[in-house]
């Protein structure tokens, strides 16, 4: 097994001095004192650990260990991958790794760790911080009460951290350095990153759960280029109590049951003046922002008045702001849009090309190609460049019909794209049918239409498209249905909804996922169905299914193994519906994340 010379080089130049010697733990070494090489290397990671000595480096081939692990002062303590190397704290202490003696530098890279709080109720740090200066990368830590826990200054990058009590509860003088990083969260958890009273650095996370700032009289917190989903049963995606941090272009989307994307808040004479920038923020269920000021026992109102500068603010349920307090308010300042940010997807949330959150961001901050910035996580310096898709607008939804007495009225939800230009109605006599030239029927330049060309001894059926300015035309609607004649003189049943394929819950998921799709009364029945998953370079993975199936609502389970029952990588994948051999339906994109 190799290691990269500069691994070796970068700790070096962390801890100012070389590294002594070299030990390793291997399943497949001889476990011969003092385990200096792959061929003698110990069966346990704590005995290479005790066989080192300050400023060693202990080295983890493949496999599953069970050990809680105490480093010594600047130990490296470094596994072959986050995929391959496990250590499994379940008969461990109440941390799986403990970096050793106060302010020590240590390095703990390419691990996956595993905690006992999940299976046991025991509370267990993954990583404990505590007075040290640590840098932790590289790992995937889970069921942990913490992942990371503790106070002192750490370099926390590049981990997929998931399924624990918080995923980090920092605290102290720090300050940490956050970046690059997945945190995962189950939604009844409460605060899922909890970081307090200190300045700290919080870049290019992923975040699909909740974020928690106290941080009283602290100016320098910076929270920049992350992205956040608002799982449902969370009340607040971020709240920040006292102090003023810099919040630069994040993405943050809501979700059922989010009243909040931020929460501001002041006590007595602390104050909240949070500066955000170039941000996208949508789809809460309730408000935007609550700002709240709490008198203490002296009658001082606490100050909270954060500042809104070029941001997005989209489809809040219940508008911008909830204010709560004498000495509170939102000061929107200049520059902020209130439009359909209009991503390409719901899992990388790129922006479309023609979406008024191109180039609108604070004009004295440019993106990564010296343009003016972007609005959401994409943009600013910290972001990245990534090629515009000119996708179609969405597929139309929501219909409501109504029958007068010479007009069939049909309505549904106005599609929201900055580029959107007409829909195309389709109508037929036959159930189930394809859009095409040949029953083409009308446009509509608003999201009604009123037919008055028809007669109540037939029925009638309507499909609806969206297109853009630049002719791209949505997918079909779902039928809409108006129905006249039965059979028999009984009342007709409704007609079949069209051949459906829903994206699969939960996405982000670990360790498995349900895939939901709807089949047609149209054809011979029951019908040939496949479905089946591929990889991004479109190689089949796994077929799910494959076999006959009658009309309705369906579902379907994947566990994230591939054809031959290995577990699959972190990444994104897609799965396709195939009906009596055709692809009737796009794919879909789903994440894996472990």
């Amino acid at each position: 097994m190799r290691y990269s010379v500069g691994i070796i080089i970068a700790l070096f130049l962390m801890f100012g001095e070389a590294f002594g010697d070299y030990h390793y733990a291997s399943h497949t070494g001889s476990d011969e004192y003092p385990y200096t090489s792959w061929e003698t290397a110990a069966d346990s990671i704590g005995d290479a650990v005790a066989a080192a000595s300050r400023g060693d480096t202990v080295y983890v081939g493949p496999g599953l260990y069970y050990d809680a692990i105490e480093l010594k002062e600047r130990m490296g303590l470094i596994g072959s991958g986050m995929d391959s190397c496990e250590i499994d704290g379940l008969y461990g202490d109440w941390y799986v790794i403990l970096p050793g003696p106060l302010d020590s530098f240590v390095v703990v890279e390419g691990l996956s760790l595993r905690g006992k709080w999940a299976r046991t109720g025991v509370n267990q740090v993954g990583i404990d911080v505590v007075h040290h200066h640590i840098t932790v990368r590289n790992n995937k830590i889970y069921e942990c009460e913490q992942a990371l826990g503790g106070f002192g200054e750490a370099v926390i990058e590049n981990n997929v951290i998931y399924n624990n009590k918080y995923a980090l509860y920092m605290g102290g003088e720090g300050p940490p350095e956050i970046r690059n990083n997945t945190f995962y969260g189950e939604s009844d958890l409460g605060d899922y990153i909890r970081l307090e009273s200190f300045d700290f650095i919080f870049e290019n996370n992923v975040c699909y759960t909740s974020l928690y700032i106290w941080m009283p009289w602290r100016e320098n917190t910076r929270i920049a280029n992350n992205l956040f989903f608002g799982p449902p049963g969370y009340w607040k995606i971020i709240g920040i109590d006292r102090g003023n941090p810099t919040i630069i272009n994040n993405t943050v989307v809501g979700s059922e049951g989010i009243n909040y994307a931020f929460m501001f808040s002041a006590y007595g004479i602390d104050s909240c003046q949070a500066s955000l920038i170039n941000n996208i923020q949508c789809n809460s269920d309730g408000y935007a922002f609550r700002c709240e000021g709490s008198s203490d026992n002296y009658g001082n109102d606490g100050y909270c008045h954060p500042k809104l500068y070029y941001n997005d603010c989209w489809n809040n349920a219940k508008g911008l702001a909830n204010i709560y307090g004498d000495a509170v308010s939102l000061d929107t300042i200049v520059g902020n849009i209130y439009v359909d940010p209009m991503f390409a997807d719901t899992v990388d949330f790129e922006l479309q090309m023609f979406s008024p959150c191109i180039d609108a961001g604070d004009p004295n901050i440019t993106d990564v190609d010296w343009t003016r910035s972007d609005m959401g996580y994409l943009g600013g310096p910290g972001g990245r460049s990534y090629e515009y898709m000119d996708l179609p607008p969405a597929i139309p939804d929501s219909f409501y019909t109504a029958i007068g007495v010479d007009t069939i009225f049909i309505g549904w939800r106005y599609a929201t794209e900055s580029d959107f230009s007409h829909y195309n109605i389709y109508r037929s006599n036959e159930s189930g049918f394809s859009p095409s030239p040949d029953n083409y029927y009308a446009p509509a330049d608003s999201s009604e239409f009123k037919d008055t060309d028809w007669y109540n001894d037939r029925n009638y059926y309507y499909r609806i498209t969206a297109v853009d300015n630049q002719d791209n035309e949505s997918e079909p609607s779902e039928e809409v249905p108006i129905v006249f004649v039965g059979v028999d003189g009984n009342p007709p049943p409704l007609p079949p909804k069209a051949l459906s394929l829903y994206q699969n819950y939960p996405n982000p998921f670990n360790p498995q996922t349900t895939i939901r799709y709807y089949l047609p009364t149209v054809g011979a029945q029951p019908a040939e169905v496949r479905i089946v998953i591929y990889d991004l370079l479109g190689r089949e993975v796994k077929v799910l299914l494959d076999g006959k199936q009658y009309p309705g609502e369906h579902r379907v389970v994947w566990d994230g193994r591939d054809k031959s029952g290995s577990i699959l990588p972190s990444g994104i994948y897609f799965y396709r519906l195939e009906y009596w051999g055709r692809c009737l339906t796009g794919p879909k994109k789903m994440i894996l994340m472990k």
